[in-house]
């Protein structure tokens, strides 16, 4: 919900990767012998996107927005793509001429992101990245979890025997329809299998979150039931919490990902975060401060122990609910001042 902006440490690991596996020597061949066999004209792909310093596996979202849209109007590649997705089940098991073709490019770049998902660097960057939760609805972490050292606490270098288990790259343009963009670290966005795998599929999102900052393009709410008495928070019945649109890129990535109907589970934890907005005075907010910070703690940790979560904008990626919590403490009113009676 946080847009990504810390990705230098990912993408360097991403690049020893590729330059360890000759990928853009190999992505060449495999592209020539494409063009060859189908004589389909290429030439803005092959001239401008498969440098050593820029190429397609790590050019930026917008770089790669404009390849999907020379591929998208190339009329030759297009009616190949149609085509062989209208061919029967029986032919596809055997194609021939430039349906082999397509199938072997198709099958090459899948096979690269394969390769790559099944080593251990995907671990590694979804450690660099530092991304915690998923991006796309801050409901849930993506950690990769990786082995620990029992005796010193601390992690172990990645091996393939330390993997334990990590959440799935979602392709923000799906491989299904841009195969030539399965490898490319733009197109990976860390997130949770609810995202992914149950919501998104082969949709898009108009939020890219390298590109985009959702806590900027919408804000929480919370309203209150008309029979409301007494301020009972404990009684989830008693509120609602609403995704109010700032940016209309808001109003379809919530109903993708479905996030209202999914925040609907999460009203307990919002009431507890509002009964300790009405607990909890200024006075009190200030000594619990003046205690911590004697100990040295951090602006950041001392919020978390308060709220449960801090309310520093840049670390909503880092821990679920944060968007939320820091939506509810920085913009609900107390309760007692000012509610809505409209449900």
């Amino acid at each position: 919900m946080k847009k990504i902006t810390n990705e230098e440490k990912a993408l360097e690991t991403f690049k020893n990767y590729l330059k360890r596996n000759d990928i853009l020597n190999k992505t060449k061949i495999a592209l020539n012998n494409f063009i060859k066999e189908t004589n389909i004209n290429l030439s803005y792909l092959t001239r401008n996107c498969l440098k050593d310093d820029n190429n397609i596996f790590i050019c930026k979202y917008k770089e790669l927005s404009k390849i999907k849209k020379f591929l998208n109007t190339n009329k030759d590649f297009k009616t190949l793509q149609e085509e062989y997705s209208s061919l029967s089940s029986e032919k596809k098991k055997n194609p021939t001429g430039k349906f082999k073709a397509y199938e072997e490019i198709k099958i090459f770049f899948e096979n690269l992101y394969n390769n790559f998902s099944d080593c251990k660097n995907p671990y590694e960057i979804m450690t660099d990245l530092n991304v915690r939760a998923c991006p796309y609805c801050n409901l849930n972490y993506i950690d990769a979890v990786i082995k620990e050292d029992d005796r010193s606490g601390q992690k172990e270098k990645i091996s393939n025997d330390n993997k334990v288990l990590r959440e799935h790259f979602d392709h923000y343009l799906p491989k299904s329809k841009y195969p030539f963009f399965a490898l490319s670290f733009y197109n990976l966005i860390p997130c949770c299998y609810e995202c992914n795998s149950a919501l998104k599929k082969n949709k898009m999102t108009p939020v890219h979150p390298f590109e985009d900052n959702f806590d900027e393009l919408a804000v929480f709410e919370i309203e209150f039931a008309k029979e409301m008495e007494h301020y009972n928070f404990s009684n989830v019945k008693n509120i609602n919490i609403n995704i109010i649109n700032k940016h209309k890129k808001a109003y379809f990535h919530k109903n993708l990902f479905e996030l209202e109907t999914r925040y609907k589970y999460r009203k307990d934890y919002a009431c507890e975060l509002l009964a300790k907005k009405e607990i909890y005075n200024d006075d009190m907010i200030d000594e619990i401060t003046r205690r911590l910070l004697g100990k040295n703690y951090s602006k950041d940790f001392i919020e978390a122990v308060i709220w449960g979560s801090c309310l520093n904008p840049d670390l909503i990626n880092e821990r679920p609910l944060s968007k939320l919590t820091k939506d509810i403490i920085n913009g609900q009113n107390n309760p007692r001042l000012n509610y809505q009676r409209n449900l």
